[in-house]
């Protein structure tokens, strides 16, 4: 596999199934994303919060606060990040 879009082309394992199961698998190809915990629906989302808050994916963010902190620091963007992306704010954080 080279990317886990690649999974859907696995006999017998449906969208559904991908969804569910894509985050668990680590690939390390052509999408970073694709080696992270982020499930693949959320890349979108995952891109923006990296340049929202100038992360980057070969680091481990050392800014991110604890989940009520974070609720406070982040406040506006976590609304509109769940609007951007149609998502629910417990999404985003």
């Amino acid at each position: 596999l080279k990317q886990r879009q690649d999974l859907l082309k696995v006999s017998g394992l449906g969208p559904k199934s991908f969804e569910n199961c894509g985050a668990f698998c680590r690939i390390y190809g052509v999408e970073p994303l694709d080696a992270t915990m982020v499930h693949p629906e959320s890349y979108d989302l995952a891109r923006w919060l990296l340049k929202e808050f100038s992360w980057r994916l070969d680091e481990v963010p050392t800014n991110i606060l604890p989940l009520e902190e974070r609720k406070i620091e982040w406040g506006s963007k976590i609304t509109k990040a769940a609007k951007k992306f149609s998502v629910s704010e417990d999404r985003v954080l």
